[in-house]
């Protein structure tokens, strides 16, 4: 995603009042409070109040008068520009800095719980309270027959955590909201968990046929490294909810998330965009939605299929996949698809699979540059 720098550009200075106000300066980085006087009808020009100084200047955005802005100086000269801070901007900014470097998929984690809880150690109480902890979370997560479903997906994409604040602030003060199967909930609630857990860990004696119990330097690693991965999948959530913002200037909404799942022993995931195309036109009765997922399936490969619905219940597909056997596959059972689209009311349009050398989706992108450019 991509925005435009919101930014005025100073033509000239106006006045100073009072009279003995001494000139304002302005210094690259300087960081201003800025009001706009008045705008001039049919053009982009406007009057600025910056201390006791007016200034002309020009506007690539929207402003009203009275408008109270937070301006910094991003260059200098004999027209200066100044760049519009939004007051949230700066948080999610400092957001992605701080997140974007410990993110990790949360499967990693899952598959750690899952090798810990069929680990065959003898139990202090440490690592019983530890394994209950993981058995706990692991419980909570969808099951392959259960997010293979229409209703079971539609499940697991609402408690995927992007939308954990919005549930807060949509509920009534006096009532609780369930957020027992939300992951972000879950995550936070379990590293919290994770915390309260001793670090030592005493050896009771071993007896007959008993393993050890792992030292205290083990059972102290074993926990940094799944609050590690606990934290950096619920990094990946914050940063999935800030690639999710809508942005201002596009007709388009997307929503950027990772399923985790259970496959019978074994931890996956489907990373998921979905995108609605908003239509500002009464034309538009319907809005044009497209879904994008990626997952790898145990001896399949990577696979990536773009499912678009148009407003007139049109249904186009189009599969691409690594290997030349699950390209094959998909294109013997296309009629399925066909089929199931068909009963479900809708109209199938072009299903198709080609098989090409393909990449894991990168990450998120987010509405807002992460670094300054000219640093």
């Amino acid at each position: 995603m991509e925005i435009n720098t919101k930014s005025l550009v100073v033509t000239s200075a106006v006045t100073r009042t009072p009279q003995n106000a001494a000139a304002i300066q302005l210094l690259v980085g300087q960081r201003l409070s800025a009001t706009v006087v008045e705008q001039f009808p049919d053009t982009k020009q406007l009057l600025l109040r910056i201390g006791g100084q007016l200034f002309r200047a020009q506007s690539n955005t929207p402003i009203v008068p009275g408008q109270n802005l937070q301006v910094e100086v991003s260059t200098s000269g004999k027209q200066p520009q100044l760049k519009i801070i939004n007051p949230g901007s700066e948080a999610i900014q400092n957001a992605i800095r701080s997140n974007i470097g410990q993110q990790s998929r949360p499967e990693i984690l899952v598959r750690q719980l899952l090798s810990f809880i069929h680990s065959n150690t003898h139990e202090t109480i440490t690592q019983g309270n530890l394994k209950s902890l993981a058995t706990d979370f692991v419980r909570g997560l969808s099951v392959t027959k259960e997010i293979s479903t229409g209703p079971g997906f539609k499940q697991a994409f609402l408690n995927s955590g992007i939308f954990l604040e919005s549930k807060l602030l949509a509920t009534p003060p006096n009532q609780n909201v369930a957020l027992n199967l939300d992951l972000k909930a879950r995550l936070i609630r379990f590293i919290s968990n994770l915390n309260r857990e001793p670090k030592s860990n005493a050896q009771p004696s071993k007896t007959k046929n008993q393993s050890l119990p792992l030292s205290q330097d083990r059972i102290s690693g074993l926990i940094k490294g799944i609050e590690e991965h606990a934290k950096g999948a619920l990094s990946k959530i914050v940063l999935d909810q800030i690639a999710s913002l809508p942005e201002s200037h596009s007709e388009k909404q997307s929503w950027n998330t990772t399923l985790p799942f259970l496959n019978g022993e074994s931890a996956e995931s489907v990373k998921l965009t979905i995108q609605r195309d908003q239509k500002d036109s009464p034309e538009y009765e319907q809005q044009d939605w497209s879904v994008v997922l990626e997952l790898t399936p145990p001896h399949l490969g990577l696979i990536r299929s773009k499912i678009t619905l148009s407003g007139n219940n049109s249904v186009d597909t189009h599969f691409i996949s690594d290997q030349s056997k699950t390209n094959t596959l998909i294109h013997d059972h296309v009629h399925v698809l066909r089929e199931k689209l068909e009963q479900a009311g809708l109209s199938p349009g072009n299903l198709d699979s080609s098989q090409a050398e393909i990449k894991p989706m990168q990450g998120s992108s987010y509405p807002m540059p992460i670094f300054d450019e000219k640093a």
